[in-house]
């Protein structure tokens, strides 16, 4: 479908911010 399409292009696209944002909150948090 187009969601699932758009989907998975949004996560490719963001994975790496969103690793260093969950990493940045990680350390803030742990």
């Amino acid at each position: 479908s187009t969601f699932d399409g758009d989907h998975l292009l949004v996560k490719a696209t963001d994975e790496p911010a969103a690793r260093g944002f969950l990493g940045e909150a990680g350390h803030t948090l742990l």
